[in-house]
Formats: structure tokens, C-alpha cells, sequence
């Protein structure tokens, strides 16, 4: 069965099930909730046979303190409402895309109720069943509680450190994720991970954090020129250093300039994708993708997140 066959019937299961609890939680506190709640009391009745008829001076939501419960079931009611009218009307065959099912948002929160834009995100995932790629730059995500909405940028590739980077349409092949994060982009851009891209985390922050499966920088060595690759002293050297990792400690006096400028030339972000960028499996099977916003954009509970297409029409709709 293909990915997209079946989440509309899912969605609304999962939304009748979400009114049941509602209606339940309003006849719970209407009934008395918590305040009835006492260890001490045997009897199987909510109020006893004698108190059933007489007069209560004070209800038992109103002894709690609290017309914050009501208001809290009420919001909730009025939201499990809305919510259920957005996911009808995104899934109604009318308001469809020709590519609803091609591309996922990913049934997870993770990402959501992050502190902060730069840590608040969500994940699209092409299917697997896809026979080509989709583009995704132009297309919006749009929360159907607050009404805000954000465009899906292009992005580059294979970035380069300190330099001015050309950006192209986001293409996600089958299988394919990206991960969109509110926030904005570390280096400036949105990228596709690399096998090189773990550099990129030593001196800035990614959530999710970035793989860390750099090439070994001793294997490097396959770059180098012969003064280097014949020098035992570099070697050894290159033997003790992490992956993904510039060295920023000064580099031991007996080490050869030609060793030191090897380091410092390859054993880089740059140098890594200068070494590795034609190979078949350099380019990884996610984008990061940035929205660029300065605040969150997504609710942390009760919120409709749909993804459009670029003629509005809905590709997939998550709640939660």
C-alpha cells in the first residue's frame, strides 16, 4: 500500500476518538471531577441517597477555585472543534493536491514546543514509492489555528564556508526528508547534509544535531602530495585527530610545512568537499531547510499544521 493511502481515514478516526475524551473530560468536571474524589467515601453514588434533592451552597468547581477548569474544558471543546473542521476541509477531495500522499509531514512532535525558533522544527518525507523527484521550494506550511504561514525557500546543495552561495529549487527524491526549521540557517543557507557536513557543527548549534561521519582524517592522507604522504611524523599526527573537527590547537613545532599546510588546507569543511564532493555516496538523504523566522510559528498542543502546494491545494495535514 502506498504511504499516502489511508491517513485521510486515520486522521479522522483519530479525531473522533479526540471528541469522545473531550465530551467525557466536560462530563467528568461538570459532575463534580476531582472534588469527588474522595478515598474516604464508599459509596458507589457521586452524592449520597440523602444528599440527592437538597440544596449545595457552594458548587464543587466554584470550591476549587475555579472557573479556570470550565474555561479549560471549554477551550479545549471549542479547539477539538476547529481543529476538526481544518482536517475536514484539508482532506476534502476538493481541496487535494495532485500530490497528496508524494509528500509526508512526518506524525511527530519532537520538533514542536521547542524554546525557540532555532529549535522548533518538523519533518517532510517524499515516499518511497515516488518515480521522480519533488520539488518542495515555493510550497507553504500554514498552522490552521493562528493562521500563521511560512514559504518554503531554496536552498544550496553543497555550501561553501565563507563564500557567497548560489541557491537552487529544494528537489526531494524518494525517500527523501527535510527537515524545516523555524529558525534561520547557521551558515545562511539551507543545505543537504554531506558526508562532509559534521564540520559545519563545531562551531554553531543544529538541532537535530548534524551525523558526525566525516572521512577519518588520517585517510586524507590519499590527497596529499608525496613530502606528505611519505612524512610518519604527519601520519601520526593525522593517526590522533577527530572526525569533523578543524584542529585549533597549535600544531607541534615538529611537524613539516607542508604538513601543516595539508591540515590546514584539507582537514577543513572546504577541504573535506573538495576532496569527496564527485563521489556517488557523498550527498546524504535529508535537507536542511530554514524558514528564517525570529519567533516559533507552531502551537505546542491543539494545532493544525497543513502543507500546501504551490496552488494552495493541501499535500498532508497533521494534528496534534
Amino acid at each position: 500500500m502506498a504511504e499516502g493511502e489511508g491517513r485521510g481515514t486515520g486522521v479522522e478516526d483519530l479525531l473522533l476518538i479526540i471528541l469522545i475524551l473531550a465530551a467525557l473530560g466536560i462530563a467528568w468536571f461538570v459532575a463534580g471531577g476531582p472534588a469527588k474524589a474522595d478515598p474516604s467515601d464508599e459509596s458507589p453514588f457521586l452524592l449520597s441517597p440523602i444528599q440527592i434533592g437538597q440544596p449545595s451552597s457552594l458548587s464543587p468547581l466554584v470550591e476549587m477555585g475555579d472557573s479556570s477548569y470550565r474555561d479549560d474544558v471549554e477551550n479545549a471543546s471549542s479547539d477539538v472543534v476547529l481543529i476538526n473542521g481544518e482536517v475536514t476541509k484539508a482532506i476534502s477531495p476538493a481541496e487535494r493536491s495532485a500530490l497528496y500522499g508524494k509528500i509526508i509531514i512526518v506524525q511527530s512532535t519532537g520538533g514542536l514546543g521547542g524554546g525557540s525558533a532555532g529549535s522548533e522544527y518538523i519533518t517532510l518525507r517524499a515516499s518511497g514509492s515516488n518515480t521522480s523527484g519533488v520539488t518542495i521550494s515555493g510550497w507553504t506550511l500554514v498552522s490552521g489555528m493562528t493562521g500563521m504561514s511560512a514559504t518554503i525557500p531554496q536552498g544550496t546543495r553543497i555550501p561553501q564556508t565563507g563564500s557567497v552561495n548560489y541557491e537552487e529549487p529544494i528537489l526531494l527524491g524518494p525517500g527523501e526528508e527535510a527537515v524545516i526549521v523555524s529558525g534561520r540557517s547557521p551558515i545562511g543557507v539551507s543545505f543537504k547534509e554531506s558526508r562532509c557536513t559534521g564540520y559545519l557543527s563545531q562551531f554553531q548549534d543544529y538541532t537535530p544535531s548534524l551525523d558526525m561521519q566525516c572521512p577519518a582524517p588520517d585517510a586524507e592522507i590519499t590527497y596529499a602530495p608525496s613530502s606528505v604522504s611519505n612524512d610518519n611524523k604527519c601520519l601520526s599526527f593525522l593517526e590522533g585527530l577527530s572526525r569533523c573537527r578543524i584542529e585549533t590547537a597549535p600544531l607541534p613545532d615538529n611537524l613539516s610545512t607542508d604538513c601543516r599546510n595539508f591540515i590546514g588546507t584539507h582537514i577543513t569543511y572546504n577541504g573535506c568537499v573538495m576532496n569527496h564532493r564527485n563521489e556517488p555516496t557523498f550527498l546524504e538523504h535529508t535537507w536542511r531547510v530554514y524558514l528564517r523566522y525570529d519567533q516559533k510559528l507552531w502551537k505546542e498542543r491543539r494545532e493544525v499544521i497543513k502543507l500546501l502546494d504551490e496552488s494552495g491545494k493541501t499535500v498532508d495535514v497533521f494534528t496534534y
